[in-house]
């Protein structure tokens, strides 16, 4: 998947996010996500693995369903730089 794609997949209606190097299809998920469909849709069509990491144990990803997988993304593209703040990066600035 390249990030070209992954990146036209970020409304209510087609939610994926970048995980650990895979694509998911979280749409079917928003509803029913303990956060709430904000904390997913922010981070829709691009790399959430370090905002998930934060708040998720490893095992966590292994409970969504296959079918939500889309598949891997092209890490050719991934820029480090344009990975997403963690949690607390993100409360810092907003202090």
């Amino acid at each position: 998947v390249s990030l070209e794609e992954l990146a036209e997949h970020l409304t209510e209606a087609s939610c994926w996010v970048l995980i650990r190097g895979a694509v998911w299809d979280l749409t079917p998920f928003l509803v029913d996500h303990p956060g709430g469909a904000g904390a997913i849709l922010e981070f829709a069509g691009r790399d959430a693995t370090a905002v998930w990491e934060s708040l998720h144990p490893p095992e966590v990803l292994a409970q969504l369903s296959p079918s939500l997988r889309i598949g891997d993304a092209d890490n050719s593209l991934i820029s480090k730089s344009e990975a997403p703040e963690t949690l607390s990066e993100k409360l810092l600035h907003a202090c």
